[in-house]
């Protein structure tokens, strides 16, 4: 792709040393659903809504069932509620305002509702896919044999 997820991790990282967390959507409802075996999902749920820049990505890739849907409501009504304090960032492969016209399911449309919020703002990145010029550099600092930097 055009290096949505670079953006966000870059941002999460310059947010160091304060709180920033990143997450896949569907790897952020993972961690929840585990968070219940090892009894620790109030706290983690609570750490997600407050933590200070929460980046997520691949928002339309998760497969929401009803439980992940409401989850996804609650997690983003609690930083909703407090965006001037709480700042998220949210990646997905789509222009929200054309998603919001498909039949998403609820959670999704109400996510991309907010996305369009008068005080967000929609950043397009389009172009070509940067993987094969980021591989070639990649390569060329020969730590794709796992040398450090």
């Amino acid at each position: 792709g055009p290096g949505k997820t670079h953006l966000l991790a870059a941002t999460v990282n310059a947010a160091q040393p304060g709180p920033a967390w990143y997450f896949t959507l569907p790897d952020l409802l993972d961690r929840l659903r585990s968070s219940y075996r090892q009894d620790d999902y109030d706290v983690f749920f609570g750490d997600l809504c407050a933590v200070p820049l929460l980046a997520l990505d691949e928002v339309d890739r998760a497969n929401l069932t009803d439980w992940a849907g409401e989850k996804v409501y609650q997690l983003i009504e609690a930083r909703y509620r407090h965006l001037a304090e709480r700042a998220s960032l949210f990646a997905l492969n789509g222009d929200p305002r054309a998603m919001l016209s498909q039949d998403l399911g609820a959670p999704l449309a109400y996510l991309y509702s907010r996305m369009l919020d008068q005080r967000a703002r929609l950043v397009r990145l389009a172009g070509p896919d940067v993987r094969p010029v980021a591989g070639k550099l990649w390569r060329s600092t020969g730590r794709e044999n796992g040398d450090k930097a």
